[in-house]
């Protein structure tokens, strides 16, 4: 019932991978951390909005998202001044994209917001959702069928414009999707959900002026919008540049190539990062970072630990595990004092992209487990479904049955959502006791007794009793006191009475029917028993 690790491996490595535009825009408040709390400092190192996140984003669209810092975390957005837009409100929250963010409050569906904090979309029914990109957001939702989650996409109304279907999927970019099947395969579709390049690769990054690098074979190379070669697969390792590409040759070296796949820079490096439309750009020899120009000579000399490429006029650093951040010319605008730069900000400088760009729902379907137990006719069983109809139903044979038992399961695990699933267990006696003529009437039987009796299969017995046994997620840990309230409120609702309780257990009833409730860990248990009706009564008396 939980997402699979491959899932969570395959959800980092796309957000890692995916180099996804060539200049960014110039970040003018930079998040640095000193000690345990995040605050801003401007590009001449000026203190603007004080230390007090545990979390501090970049600003997109004039906000930040942050996190506070008490005992109750909780997410918001601030301005520039560091006023809240949008107070500490949410579990969980995206930054800000076309306009719109997603956000999570405790026990609730993702939502989506505008900037003035007003509701524009509430999804129920996903698992997950990512931001906005080119007007579409990725959502997954449970499939019962398998139990696994299945990937498609909404539109900015909140329709669904995608059919979810696939594996898992990533932002759109250049009209571009790339998206991941059940054969670990990469592909891309267009906005109509069409595969436009089929599956075939390990791994792919998104399109960037109509090219994308992949990965064959373990191999990088090259393709256009309609899956056509560009640059032959061949490299060991390949970052997007905007029109050239940083390429790491078998021997591990690193230079850069242009758009037609020839070396403009010749491979020499340890690591590199890309220019980014900059005149100089970072690069690793002999386990220091410096930078180098367009012809691959160093302008400023390796010295650093490690270096990102420059936004505006500054680049990131970080010397003797120190941040700190450079000019052109190699000099400190802003001395390494911080212990740290928001890993925002290096994905943002980086690709454009974001550490916050999707939510997982906090909301508990109840619903689709009401939906899913039927209470007086389990799974459309009756009080007068026959063992025979069981075995036809559930494709059970007389080898599953046992003449010292009187419970048998039917439903193992049965999915009802990414919350909840179920077992269901029939009670009766499908073998009947025929006792020799000395027995019959004796009262009290002796073990030497009990080896007389014989026992004949009746499958035309009807069962007495259902068992629900009611497995919950890992997130609902803890909780099931609230489940089993839900459940019993449900109970009421339908015409139910509570008319005893002994310890953790409870029992209701209605005019045909006991229901008994029991909690358990992690799970709840129902036991629903006929009453004895005037056929039930006239068949086991003609039995006796």
């Amino acid at each position: 019932m939980k997402k699979t690790l491959r899932l969570f491996c395959i959800y980092i490595s796309i957000a890692t991978l995916f180099s996804c535009a060539n200049k960014q825009s110039v970040v003018d408040l930079l998040p640095v951390k000193t000690n345990d709390k995040f605050q801003y400092i401007n590009t001449q190192g000026e203190l603007i909005i004080n230390p007090q996140f545990t979390v501090a984003t970049v600003f997109r669209e004039d906000v930040a998202l942050v996190k506070s810092s008490n005992e109750n975390p909780r997410w918001g957005y601030v301005n520039r001044k560091g006023q809240y837009e949008i107070g500490l409100l949410y579990k969980d929250a995206t930054v800000f994209s076309e306009g719109l963010a997603w956000v999570v409050l405790d026990n609730a569906a993702p939502t989506a917001i505008n900037k003035q904090g007003n509701i524009q979309i509430i999804l129920r029914d996903v698992e997950e959702v990512r931001i906005f990109k080119e007007g579409l957001a990725a959502i997954s939702v449970f499939d019962k069928n398998d139990a696994n989650l299945k990937w498609g996409f909404i539109n900015r109304s909140g329709s669904l414009a995608i059919e979810p279907q696939f594996v898992y999927a990533s932002n759109f970019y250049n009209d571009r999707c790339a998206v991941h099947n059940e054969k670990n395969q990469w592909g891309f579709i267009d906005k109509s959900g069409k595969v436009v390049v089929d599956y075939q690769y390990d791994t792919v990054y998104s399109f960037v002026n109509n090219r994308a690098i992949v990965v064959k074979g373990g191999k990088y190379g090259v393709i256009d919008q309609s899956g056509k070669t560009l640059i032959e697969a061949q490299y060991r390792g390949m970052k997007n540049d905007g029109n050239l590409y940083a390429v790491q040759q078998i021997d591990r070296k690193w230079g850069w190539c242009n758009a037609q796949g020839q070396l403009v820079i010749m491979p020499q490096f340890d690591d590199v990062q890309p220019f980014l439309g900059n005149d100089i750009a970072p690069a690793a020899f002999a386990g220091k970072w410096g930078f180098i120009n367009k012809k691959g000579a160093f302008t400023v000399n390796p010295q650093f630990d490690s270096a990102l490429p420059f936004n505006g006029n500054l680049a990131q650093v970080v010397m003797n595990k120190k941040y700190g951040f450079v000019g052109n010319d190699g000099r400190f605008v802003i001395n390494p004092v911080y212990d740290k730069v928001s890993r925002d900000y290096e994905l943002f400088v980086l690709n454009g992209t974001a550490t916050h760009e999707s939510v997982q729902s906090d909301y508990y379907n109840f619903n689709s487990l009401i939906e899913a137990l039927n209470f007086s006719n389990p799974d459309g069983n009756t009080d007068s479904t026959t063992f025979y109809e069981i075995m036809r139903k559930y494709n059970l044979h007389r080898s599953d049955f046992n003449e010292q038992q009187n419970e048998y399961k039917v439903i193992d695990n049965r999915t009802v959502s990414s919350s909840f699933s179920y077992d269901l267990f029939v009670h009766g006696r499908v073998f009947d006791e025929i006792l020799p003529r000395n027995l019959v009437g004796k009262r009290i039987l002796t073990a030497a007794d009990s080896t007389q009796i014989r026992y004949e299969f009746n499958p035309q017995n009807e069962v007495r009793a259902y068992f629900y046994l009611v497995r919950f997620a890992d997130k609902l840990e803890y909780m099931e006191t609230m489940v089993r309230n839900i459940i019993e409120k449900e109970l009421l609702l339908q015409g139910y009475t509570e008319v005893s309780k002994n310890g953790d257990a409870k029992v209701f009833e209605n005019d045909t029917e006991f229901i008994r409730t029991y909690i358990g860990k992690n799970c709840i248990a129902l036991t629903i028993t006929y009453k004895p009706n005037e056929r039930t009564l006239a068949r086991r008396t003609t039995k006796q």
